[in-house]
């Protein structure tokens, strides 16, 4: 019998049901684990999520940092444990860290986590915290893990708080306990929009504590994607400070390096939050 020369239409029923249903298997394997490159498209060979070119060009934080802002501050700043800024500026956690640069593929991934809807690239930075996560002498002193709020209408609109999932996939890891004790009171413009100044008055008395009895007395590591000037982890680190918390310490995915904080590169100019928040 000759068999599917026009398609799986002409197919006997036995073997059309097979077909359809290795089309569905196929489909929730690529939603699991994609076929292509998360960054460029490309075919996968070897490894999940990036292909090898992408993978290269992401770039991890190296040598002494800053013991607050967890900053690069150079090979010859070896003396000094706080970076200028954060002595112009203390910040309220008690150190940040990042395993990578806020630059090339992974900035190109977070603003598509962000802005594209594509959740599965929170999977593949959730590895990266865990392993930059077990090397830090913090591990053995955090209680809970927190991730940074989102306004409930820019969750409605996004459909996910990227935070979250990074906080879910990097906990998970470590059997440690995560509380949405954070909350976004209300809606404000995007940090990376802004200078410090106006980061401080944006973000000012926009976040609370909502689960105090999960924070209170605890060691709390604070979750997010990105971190600029800090403003954002030490206005949440200052709430859950004064609702009993212990420490707080945060952990971020990249960090923003350049000099000019306003200088991060912007996300698109039109997206589903703008059409959603124009039709309020």
């Amino acid at each position: 019998m000759s068999l599917n020369r026009e398609g799986p239409d002409l197919l006997p029923t036995s073997m059309k049901q097979i077909h359809l249903l290795r089309q569905a298997f196929t489909t929730a394997l690529d939603l699991v684990l994609p076929n292509h490159c998360l960054a460029c498209e490309g075919a996968l060979i070897d490894k999940p999520f990036l292909c090898e070119f992408c993978r290269d060009q992401l770039r991890l934080i190296d040598g002494p940092r800053c013991s607050e802002c967890g900053k690069p501050v150079g090979k010859f700043s070896t003396r000094e444990t706080r970076c200028a800024e954060c002595k112009r500026h203390p910040l309220q956690f008690s150190q940040a860290s990042a395993p990578l640069q806020y630059s090339t593929v992974t900035r190109d991934l977070l603003l598509k986590l962000k802005f594209e809807r594509k959740p599965l690239i929170a999977s593949f930075f959730a590895d990266f915290l865990a392993q930059h996560f077990a090397s830090l002498y913090w591990l053995v002193k955090v209680d809970v893990v927190v991730p940074a709020p989102m306004h409930w209408f820019k969750h409605f609109a996004r459909g996910y708080n990227q935070a979250e999932l990074l906080a879910n996939g990097m906990a998970s890891q470590f059997g440690m306990p995560i509380s949405n004790a954070l909350k976004k009171t209300r809606h404000t413009q995007p940090q990376v929009r802004l200078a410090r100044s106006e980061r401080l008055k944006n973000i000012g008395d926009s976040i609370e504590v909502r689960r105090p009895e999960d924070i209170r007395g605890k060691t709390v590591l604070l979750i997010d994607d990105v971190m600029t000037t800090g403003t954002t982890c030490s206005e949440c680190a200052r709430v859950m400070y004064e609702a009993g918390a212990e420490e707080v310490f945060a952990l971020t995915v990249a960090r923003a390096l350049m000099r000019n904080p306003s200088a991060v590169s912007k996300p698109p100019t039109h997206t589903v939050e703008d059409e959603l928040s124009q039709q309020v």
